[in-house]
């Protein structure tokens, strides 16, 4: 609560955004984030909690992302206004990646609430992967935090928000979104992001220009604003792991988490690399749908 009272007040100071208060920022960031994953994880483990105390825990959590994010995506904004004169140029890759993983910890926690996203989340998550583009450091390896066991992307961390999106749509539990999550955190840097569309390659795209997450390829556009994701070389590293699962590999050597249970979690990532691999949906009408007025009955068991 205390550290995101100060950021609270950071943000609302109206201070210059100058390398001082940046580095004050980031260090609050960094020593911060161990509190910060002990809570996300004793929400997730914690299905069964009041309503009270699952809505206290939510509203701390996605404070902090919050606020830590808005705080770096301040200073951000001040670089693309005037980057000749920025003295923060030397950090805005860190910084870069760091926004992106915030936005993409905002979208994933209202996820877990059944939230309707706002579209400035994704634009705001697009923006920053153009200034990515535009400085050249998308593809740069970047360790984010001084306690990570690996370095990631920009391009890896655009791809795991966009990746996610295709299962925010209530249909899975906090914990299942959690584990996927997780392993586009091993595997997001195999997906490439590529600007001109090949038949081949890509089932999927987003569009920078709008407030969207991933979107299924329907029909290719030519805009400059497209972007379109390959997500080959990701689909066979979990065709692989299944794979090895059924030949007896350890779920946790295979970088599937410590929480991967049998028979579920093979199940889990059976569903996920459907969607990946586009065999989900091969019929689905390809014309434009039309809302009509009319009631729904839902019954339990709809898969079967």
């Amino acid at each position: 609560e205390k550290v995101v009272e100060n950021l609270i007040q950071f943000n609302r100071s109206q201070l210059p955004p100058n390398r001082e208060r940046l580095q004050v920022l980031m260090h609050l960031d960094e020593n911060a984030r161990d509190m910060q994953y002990s809570l996300c994880a004793q929400y997730l483990r914690n299905p069964r909690m009041s309503k009270a105390m699952e809505s206290k825990l939510w509203l701390a959590i996605h404070a902090y992302f919050w606020e830590v994010t808005r705080g770096y995506h301040t200073f951000l904004m001040d670089f693309v206004s005037n980057p000749g004169g920025s003295k923060i140029q030397a950090s805005v890759p860190l910084i870069t990646a760091r926004a992106m993983q915030g936005f993409g910890d905002i979208l994933k926690w209202r996820y877990f609430r059944y939230e309707a996203i706002d579209e400035k989340l994704w634009m705001r998550m697009h923006n920053l992967y153009r200034i990515a583009e535009f400085d050249h450091f998308e593809r740069n390896s970047i360790r984010l935090y001084k306690h990570s066991t690996k370095a990631h992307t920009c391009q890896g961390k655009y791809a795991q928000a966009l990746l996610l999106s295709r299962f925010g749509n209530g249909t899975m539990t906090p914990r299942q979104l959690d584990m996927v999550d997780s392993w586009l955190d091993n595997w997001s840097d195999t997906v490439k992001i590529d600007k001109q569309y090949a038949e081949s390659a890509h089932l999927f795209y987003s569009d920078t220009n709008q407030g969207k997450g991933l979107q299924r390829i329907l029909q290719p556009g030519r805009e400059t604003t497209l972007r379109f994701v390959n997500v080959k070389d990701l689909t066979l590293q979990a065709e692989n792991a299944i794979q090895a699962i059924r030949s007896g590999s350890s779920p946790a050597v295979l970088g599937l988490g410590e929480d991967f249970r049998m028979p579920d979690g093979l199940n889990l990532l059976e569903r996920v690399v459907e969607e990946w691999s586009g065999t989900v949906g091969q019929n689905r009408r390809r014309s434009e749908r039309i809302p009509e007025a009319g009631t729904w009955g839902i019954t339990l068991g709809m898969d079967n």
